[in-house]
């Protein structure tokens, strides 16, 4: 190349890097431009949306952006409530863009509009033609929830039919033929809806529609069967699977004996989430939107249950959850029952026996503090304390696996002793200011000391009772069973013991009677072993499964028998 050919290419090549600079500072420019309006649509101020969108539309005819301009004032124009020039500007983008990655959004857009113009089958038709163009499963899954809803309910016998004859896709026919199959179950036709089912599945059975069709199916034939299908969303091989395996044993049971005595069968699908929070909301969805399931139960875990729940109300899915105490679930969703006590509830119901039934006016607390479950229930049992003027006057947190407990109780022993001190002095003088009370208590802890020197007295903190604690509320973990207990009677504080349900330990309790005997604690499930009721359901039992019930075995009979 020579130098004259050389210079001709250099000026070529900054020139090529000068337009292509340019085009790109152009297209960033429109960019920021629409993303600009595009926030003014989200924040709701449809008008200047629309008029900005209008605008650049026309003044801009040619820029980079233009189709999703034209998106974005069909979308603004439903808004206002300008269905007929939505409508209008939608027809137009399809004919001059048919190719537009945004059609299956202009195609929802019309479809809405007509819908809202109470043209409901003019607005199925183009719902179909948007879902079978779009390959956004978002979007797949809202259409179809809108062409259901719609043929289900706001079309007549003669419109369903006009459907029925005029869609030619399969995922359309799929979902009209469910929706008139639902129309049937509603009425109790249940021999029609399966018909309907059948013949949609063998024609269809391509579409991805299939699987709520079958669970219909499944619905229509309990119905004629007068076969009842219920669920079991539990985690049998997660972390808890021994317990979790004798709540299902116990469900199981309960259907055995119901299927047994009555005209009405239930089918119990089993559902294995294995301790995935993931799984459980998967298969939740899944069961939701199977027709044929009127219900479930479970899960088991607090955390899992409050997702379920959520997902129960926007499903109108009913979930009987067994063993959840997290306070509050049942707010999530109008449809999730919660059999088990809320933590909050246990904690207020054994303040207030012990305020209203036992008079106790003053507390000590030891908690664990790793685990909200503990930290709820002692703020609320702190709360309804307060709230009827009696006063917390010691608490103390200590960390799973701890071994050494003497140190809590001793701290609460030494304020034992002083509000012991107090009481005395208060019934002698009882004006006395804190401070006064504090002064005179260091100088009585002055003079103990120095008599006890003097004569060289050893005195065992545990030979000296503590009477100035009312009550004592202790909620302990379940293997901090055995290391607490003996520190109560070592403690010498001779105070009304107060517990949560992992104190129910007959076996434990029967052997540490001397250290706790008269403890009070809550229960959320309580075998009286003598019961007639009882005695005949765990005979019954023993013969069928040659097994003695367990606590989890009743919390699943009486689950499932609740439901």
């Amino acid at each position: 190349m020579n130098k004259k050919d050389f210079i001709i290419y250099l000026i070529f090549l900054i020139f090529i890097i000068k337009v292509s600079y340019s085009q790109n500072n152009i297209f960033e420019k429109e960019k920021n431009l629409f993303q600009r309006n595009v926030i003014l649509y989200k924040n709701g101020n449809y008008d200047n949306a629309y008029k900005n969108f209008s605008l650049i539309i026309e003044r801009l005819p040619k820029n980079n952006l233009l189709t999703a301009y034209q998106l974005m004032l069909a979308k603004s124009y439903y808004k206002l409530k300008e269905y007929n020039k939505a409508i209008e500007l939608g027809n137009k983008f399809l004919k001059n863009f048919p190719q537009s990655t945004y059609c299956d959004d202009i195609l929802y857009n019309i479809g809405n509009c007509y819908y809202r113009l109470f043209r409901y089958e003019s607005a199925i038709k183009i719902w179909i033609d948007a879902l079978d163009r779009t390959d956004d499963n978002r979007l797949k899954g809202k259409l179809a929830e809108l062409i259901t809803l719609a043929v289900s309910y706001k079309i007549d016998q003669n419109e369903l039919k006009n459907l029925e004859n005029s869609v030619s896709t399969g995922d359309g026919q799929m979902l009209i033929r469910t929706s008139h199959a639902e129309r049937n179950l509603r009425k109790g036709d249940y021999t029609e809806a399966s018909d309907i089912l059948n013949y949609a599945l063998a024609k269809y059975p391509n579409s991805k529609f299939t699987s709520h069709a079958n669970s219909l199916l499944s619905m229509a034939k309990g119905k004629r069967m007068n076969i009842i299908r219920i669920a079991a969303l539990l985690p049998l091989n997660g972390i808890n699977k021994d317990m979790v395996g004798e709540i299902q044993k116990g469900v199981e049971y309960a259907v055995s004996e119901f299927n047994n005595t009555s005209e009405v069968n239930i089918e119990l699908v089993i559902k294995d989430y294995g301790d995935d929070i993931f799984e459980a909301i998967q298969i939740t969805k899944e069961l939701a939107r199977d027709k044929s399931i009127i219900a479930v139960l479970g899960p088991i875990e607090n955390d899992v249950s409050a997702c379920c729940a959520t997902i129960s109300q926007y499903e109108r899915l009913p979930i009987i959850n067994p063993t959840a105490t997290r306070d509050n679930l049942t707010d999530l969703s109008e449809y999730f029952f919660q059999l088990n006590c809320p933590i909050s509830m246990q904690a207020d119901k054994i303040s207030k026996y012990a305020i209203d039934s036992l008079h106790i006016k003053r507390y000590a607390i030891i908690a664990p503090m790793d685990d909200n479950h503990f930290i709820r229930m002692v703020n609320q049992f702190v709360k309804t304390v307060e709230e009827n003027e009696a006063e917390i006057i010691a608490q103390e947190w200590y960390y799973s696996g701890e071994q050494d407990f003497n140190k809590y109780f001793m701290k609460i022993k030494r304020k034992g002793l002083k509000y012991s001190f107090m009481d005395s002095v208060l019934t002698v003088d009882p004006d006395l200011s804190s401070k006064d009370i504090d002064s005179l208590y260091l100088d009585y802890l002055r003079v103990s000391n120095e008599q006890l020197l003097e004569t060289s007295t050893r005195v065992d903190s545990a030979d000296i009772p503590v009477t100035s604690i009312g009550g004592f509320f202790i909620p302990i973990y379940k293997e901090d069973f055995r290391l607490i207990a003996p520190q109560i009677a070592y403690s010498n504080i001779q105070a009304q013991y107060l517990g949560n349900t992992d104190w129910y330990e007959i076996d434990l309790l029967n052997k540490n009677k001397k250290f706790i005997n008269g403890i009070i604690f809550t229960t959320d499930g309580f075998i009286d072993e003598n019961s007639w009721d009882y005695r005949k359901f765990r005979n019954n039992y023993r013969t069928k499964l040659n097994k003695t019930p367990s606590i989890y075995n009743l919390i699943g009979y009486d689950s499932m028998r609740f439901i």
